[in-house]
């Protein structure tokens, strides 16, 4: 909003999140969730977002309680993510795609300004709770950079970055799938005898670091889990998930699939978008 105000969740999680304002020692970011409520609480969000939470209290130490600041921190988080995307297309480019530098670049060019500009990255952005999407991408990105430079150092530095961008939003977790697919792709690209023992010198095992990515990945998962408390799942209202609460499960599920299949019509074609698809923008199928 540039009139500098908070709008819908910003609100909540700013205004309404004890974590943020400083009325709580940083540690409690750490057993709270992303609204400022205790994960073990059975009316908590189950969101653990410590680092995104954190980010929000430096910005508000910084600007005070305006939200063009908040703002501006989004799009300069948004600018380093576009920056080190264009770095990963054009690695991607150059080592499987086009030898030449030059149209290597000219190729990470044109996708990290349509990822720029891509209403599915755009709404973080202009959204102030959306900083922990920005921040999730950030952390993944930079992840698969230092992964896929394939030494040992950088790879453990990828694991690192994974951890972060897990702990900015959940959905982090998965480029521990990503580096293991990247490996998988390398096995298939290094066909000649020269090219494997490369690879068998530059990194550790192949199913060393299979297993590494799924403990990563496990372990993660575990400690997030543990901090649920006796609520293991948030209870949705109406309004958060209709679809959750259909009795039958065949509906649910039948209901799922027409929401991802909208869903990513609009990523290829995002025309007629919303800024909230919740209930009932968008009727059941019965």
């Amino acid at each position: 909003d540039d009139t500098g105000e908070f709008v819908w969740d910003d609100r909540a999680a700013i205004l309404g999140n004890p974590d943020v304002l400083g009325h709580r020692g940083i540690g409690q970011l750490f057993s709270n969730d992303f609204w400022g409520q205790q994960m073990s609480s059975s009316d908590s969000h189950k969101s653990f977002r410590p680092l995104a939470v954190l980010s929000f209290l430096i910005s508000r130490i910084v600007y005070g309680i305006n939200a063009r600041g908040f703002h501006f921190d989004n799009v300069f988080l948004h600018a380093l993510v576009v920056y080190f995307y264009s770095k990963f297309c054009f690695r991607l480019t150059e080592t499987y795609l086009a030898r030449d530098p030059k149209q290597a670049w000219h190729v990470a060019a044109a996708a990290s300004v349509f990822y720029s500009v891509h209403p599915v990255h755009v709404e973080p952005v202009c959204s102030i709770v959306g900083r922990s999407d920005i921040l999730c991408g950030l952390f993944f990105i930079v992840g698969l950079l230092c992964y896929t430079t394939s030494t040992i150092k950088t790879e453990a530095l990828g694991f690192v970055a994974g951890v972060l961008s897990t702990m900015s939003k959940e959905l982090g977790v998965t480029v521990y799938g990503v580096f293991a697919v990247n490996d998988l792709i390398k096995m298939v690209a290094a066909t000649d005898s020269q090219k494997c023992r490369r690879l068998k010198l530059s990194s550790p095992p192949q199913l060393i670091k299979f297993v590494m990515a799924f403990a990563s990945a496990m372990s993660l998962t575990a400690i997030h889990i543990s901090l649920h408390g006796d609520t293991i799942l948030h209870k949705f209202t109406i309004l958060e998930n209709s679809i959750y609460l259909i009795p039958k499960r065949y509906y649910r599920i039948l209901n799922y699939m027409n929401i991802d299949t909208l869903y990513l019509w609009k990523l290829v074609f995002p025309f007629r978008l919303s800024y909230d698809y919740g209930w009932p923008c968008i009727p059941h199928v019965e």
